[in-house]
């Protein structure tokens, strides 16, 4: 198992305990590392919809916007990135 499956294992395993916020800050850590991984960015939005958390949310799309290369996106990324709030 390499290093990115690893962090979505353990993110994972703190969800399945019942601990959302404590995976959600594993996926934050995670997408910080690997800022192109849409399944986890997709994972800890939901999560944070799901805990009223709207402005990690938006932190965490600013951090991601801006490495993301603005032209030619897969439409899995301009889904994550229209959920990025313009206000």
């Amino acid at each position: 198992m390499n290093e990115r499956e690893q962090g979505h294992l353990a993110a994972l395993k703190q969800a399945v305990a019942g601990a959302l916020e404590a995976s959600v800050a594993v996926l934050d850590r995670h997408v910080t590392r690997y800022p192109f991984d849409i399944l986890a960015h997709e994972i800890a939005w939901f999560f944070d919809q799901f805990l009223g958390r709207s402005r990690w949310i938006r932190e965490r799309m600013a951090r991601a916007l801006a490495v993301w290369p603005t032209c030619g996106l897969q439409p899995a990324v301009r889904s994550t990135w229209s959920r990025h709030p313009v206000i």
